[in-house]
């Protein structure tokens, strides 16, 4: 790994992806468990994947521009791991 990533994002009604560029990283995405409400994943046939507060995965070498997310305005997801 090259450099360290850690990353608050806020949540929104809306899709948004977890970043605006490609970045492959490899780390921890939680949903923490201050949230009020599910952070839906988008999946990749399109289903809405539900995160519940204070669930967190490791996905191993993921393009954060590809992840994208929605659910409680407000609510927040991090990430934390290494840029590749």
């Amino acid at each position: 790994m090259n450099s360290l990533i850690g990353r608050k994002i806020t949540i929104t009604t809306a899709w948004q992806a977890l970043s605006a560029n490609n970045e492959i990283v490899s780390g921890t995405i939680t949903a923490p468990s201050t949230n009020t409400g599910n952070v839906s994943l988008e999946g990749d046939l399109g289903d809405e994947i539900p995160l519940e507060p204070g669930e967190w995965h490791e996905l191993p070498l993921i393009n954060l521009a590809n992840i994208r997310v929605k659910g409680t305005s407000g609510d927040i997801i991090t990430v934390v791991g290494g840029v590749l």
